[in-house]
């Protein structure tokens, strides 16, 4: 009776195929979309906590939690000049009826090279630890149909050993990066533009409970770009975004825009007024879901919300309920009178 545990596990996470974790608000977890941007913000730390939850119309829904946090290293105060970025993450994930658990942690290493003033390369490296495991107390075998319906007093004879299972993982991408800014006394007009390219699971580690040698987790490649461009004289801008994955043979596609709102665009010096905005953002997934979502952005912190509406074949059975996200970002800034002086 394998194939009831295969079904059941299926059903939980595409565990056949072996496919990655997946964030609609992707750019809030940066050390999973690129080793690259490990550090590459501006700013002193950050630290990034991302939760959603899926599928609960099917039943046992996937939830998902992701943590990071990373700073830049031997990074001069008022210029671009070469510098490392440091952090670490780590994320959980937990679906279906045999909670079919994916935990993994790492570090992140990043080189962050100016070629100009205002362009730079980044190449990060990732090394990580990922655990699976599995309930199967949780299963009902077809072996425990006792004539007249199921009963879980009958021993399933299933010995399958899915307790746990632990593999190394290493990552590594590239990131280029255009910045151009115009500053005075309250804010900062930017105009930026950003791509990068990763490869998850580079070793391709070997994830079978079984011991079986060919079953690997396949890489993952991974394209973004995004820029931010602000309105001439008015208080907003844009954020268009484009994202790609490609692992076992599946693509994801996400593409979309953030329109930006500042209330208060902060000053750059004193820190006398604090920086306010409001992001509203709209995002498709191609065959699979339209994505509103919404941030407010205050002072160091950003709070963040998203809804997968499904728009797949499946949205018969989920009708369009595909998921929630809630995000929450903490940037120690440059700029505050207070940081200059250190």
């Amino acid at each position: 009776m394998k194939v009831a545990v295969l079904i059941a596990l299926l059903f939980g996470v595409q565990f056949l195929r072996s496919q990655d974790i997946h964030f609609s608000l992707f750019e809030q977890a940066p050390q999973l979309l690129n080793p690259g941007s490990t550090g590459l913000f501006d700013g002193y730390e950050r630290a990034m906590l991302l939760n959603k939850k899926q599928w609960a119309v099917m039943g046992q829904p996937y939830q998902t939690s992701y943590l990071s946090f990373d700073m830049p290293i031997f990074k001069a105060k008022r210029k671009r000049t070469s510098h490392l970025g440091v952090g670490g993450f780590l994320f959980n994930d937990k679906a279906g009826d045999a909670n079919f658990r994916q935990f993994n942690s790492g570090i992140s290493l990043a080189s962050h090279l100016p070629i100009s003033s205002n362009q730079m390369f980044s190449l990060g490296l990732q090394f990580g630890v990922g655990q699976l495991s599995a309930d199967l107390t949780q299963i009902q075998w077809g072996n425990q149909y006792n004539g007249a319906g199921y009963d879980p007093s009958m021993n399933p004879m299933e010995n399958l050993d899915m307790q746990r299972k632990v593999y190394a993982d290493v990552s590594a991408g590239l990131v280029y990066s255009y910045q151009s800014r115009t500053s005075h006394f309250q804010g900062t007009e930017k105009r930026e533009f950003q791509v990068g390219i990763s490869t998850y699971h580079l070793n391709k580690p070997n994830y079978s409970f079984s011991g079986r040698t060919d079953e690997k987790l396949a890489r993952r490649f991974t394209f973004y770009t995004s820029g931010h461009f602000a309105l001439s004289n008015m208080p907003f801008s844009l954020k268009p975004q484009l994202y790609l994955n490609f692992q076992s043979g599946q693509i994801e596609s996400l593409f979309g825009t953030y329109a930006i709102y500042h209330i208060n665009a902060g000053t750059k010096f004193t820190g006398f007024i604090t920086e306010k905005s409001i992001h509203f953002g709209l995002h498709y997934r191609v065959k699979d879901a339209v994505i509103p979502s919404l941030y407010y952005e205050y002072s160091n912190f950003l709070i963040g919300f998203a809804y997968d509406i499904n728009t797949s074949s499946y949205k018969s059975s989920t009708s369009g309920r595909g998921g929630a996200e809630l995000s929450l970002k903490y940037i120690g800034k440059i700029g505050a009178l207070r940081k200059q002086r250190r």
